[in-house]
């Protein structure tokens, strides 16, 4: 199963220790914005996490969504990819994202 997650959720997995097991289970992709708000971000800002992020995006446990553009916020790359038709479901844990999500007809799965 194809998954795209937001940059919210794939941080708490990291920090629970468990992103492992669901990169294992699932595939995992994010938007390059994603990755800028996770990696990049995260490590000006001195987050262990971003480190551990970025090498498993390294060791492709974690893959950059095809077709990942500049968008405006992750939310928006999130369901502008999902339409594209390559992906399963979206992962999240974001109350916001998860009422587009609904109203953008986007299966997800809250983690």
């Amino acid at each position: 199963m194809k998954i795209l997650m937001d940059a919210d959720c794939l941080i708490k997995l990291t920090k629970a220790g468990i992103k492992e097991f669901v990169c294992h289970h699932y595939e995992i992709f994010i938007p390059d914005i994603v990755e800028k708000e996770v990696v990049d971000a995260g490590k000006i800002k001195g987050y262990s996490d971003a480190d551990l992020v970025a090498r498993n995006i390294e060791a492709g446990i974690i893959k950059i969504a095809k077709g990942s553009l500049s968008y405006a916020n992750g939310d928006q790359a999130l369901i502008e990819l999902f339409k594209g038709g390559e992906y399963d479901k979206v992962a999240t844990d974001d109350a916001k994202l998860t009422r587009l999500l609904k109203l953008t007809a986007v299966p997800f799965m809250q983690i």
